[in-house]
């Protein structure tokens, strides 16, 4: 099926996040570098489009919003920001943030305060999910849905526990470390119960009837469950350790490890293919998030050069786009010196304004 041009990616936004201070602008087409924009402090956050802007969260507890030609419109105070914030989430007119213990909302237009929700008892705010046009959390031993706009109360239900993961009909939990239930939304009771490997969940993914939970540190064991039933399915192990969120699209399961991006199906497990460093540089440092637009994945790597530049050695990022329809080809590569964009996953936007990072998608 021919792509339209509105649907055709235009813009990839990425940070050099948690260890230096650069926003940059990529054509997505080509590779070639757009703009870059530095901050006054280290990046916090991933970089979200919405409404014609991108966002990012500096280390020096602002908030800042720049147009997509990289010229700054405001900036705002955010307590509580930091490397552990989740990445912001663009809904309806403003940016929500997941701090340590609060979901705070920033108007999109101008950095003002919408609302935000403050943990009573100082416990820690859960992923923040928009689902349903209801923004989902769960805090204080309850599971919220509530109106992005306004953070007025649509939904909510008693959950001990602090993972929470909704779909259009379905929500999942994680109580304690190792039980996962699900029930229909909005009200209904417990469907089923089961207990996961006891290990920290790394990753949860839901896709073609399956739930995907990635389990523990190290090279990651994969354990596969039926999505209606709850009940065990199968399990892999990938051959690299995580680093970031899986994708999966059609029938597979693709896994950006610490070293590499490993493809496998995902109806089995079965190994496919991999992809690994792009830059060609010299040795091999991380690879970043990736994400998915339409048949391409967009993703970034880290290299340390050991050839000597003027008497000093340096990192290279690399962004590429890597097309998943066989053969996988890789269809350009860009390196950019001095940049780390090892705990990145790139922000795409195309040209009717739909913002992708991850497997995410944001009208």
């Amino acid at each position: 099926m021919a792509i339209s041009n509105e649907d055709l990616p235009a813009t990839i936004f990425i940070c050099d996040r948690y260890f230096r201070q650069k926003l940059i602008a990529i054509n997505a087409q080509t590779g070639a570098l757009k703009w870059s924009y530095t901050f006054p402090d280290r990046i916090a956050t991933n970089v979200v489009y919405a409404k014609g802007n991108v966002y990012v969260g500096c280390y020096n507890k602002k908030f800042y919003c720049l147009d997509t030609s990289g010229n700054f419109k405001w900036s705002t105070t955010v307590i509580g920001l930091s490397g552990y914030a989740n990445d912001p989430v663009p809904a309806g007119d403003v940016i929500c943030i997941k701090l340590d213990y609060e979901i705070l909302a920033l108007k999109a237009n101008n950095g003002t305060v919408a609302w935000k929700h403050n943990s009573v008892n100082s416990n820690f705010v859960s992923k923040v999910s928009l689902v349903n046009n209801l923004i989902f959390y769960s805090l204080d031993e309850v599971l919220y849905g509530v109106d992005p706009n306004t953070g007025a109360l649509r939904w909510s239900r008693p959950h001990q526990g602090q993972n929470v993961f909704p779909t259009t009909n379905v929500v999942y939990f994680l109580s304690g470390s190792d039980t996962l239930s699900a029930f229909t939304f909005p009200n209904g009771p417990i469907k089923w119960k089961t207990g996961l490997s006891p290990f920290d969940i790394q990753a949860f993914k839901i896709h073609a009837g399956n739930i995907y939970c990635s389990i523990g540190f190290g090279p990651e064991d994969i354990e596969v469950y039926d999505s209606a039933t709850g009940n065990f399915k199968f399990s892999f192990k990938n051959t690299v350790p995580f680093n970031n969120e899986p994708i999966l699209t059609g029938d597979l399961f693709i896994y950006p490890g610490t070293y590499k991006i490993e493809i496998r199906k995902a109806s089995t497990g079965i190994y496919e293919s991999s992809i690994g460093y792009t830059g060609n540089i010299g040795s091999p440092v991380g690879i970043g998030g990736a994400t998915l637009v339409n048949s391409d994945l967009y993703y970034c790597t880290k290299e340390w050069d050991s050839i000597m530049q003027q008497g000093a050695s340096r990192y290279v990022a690399t962004v590429a786009r890597y097309n998943l329809n066989k053969p996988f080809t890789l269809k350009w590569a860009t390196n950019f010196d001095n940049m780390d964009f090892a705990l990145s996953t790139p922000c795409i936007v195309t040209n009717d304004g739909v913002c992708y990072i991850g497997d995410k998608k944001y009208k």
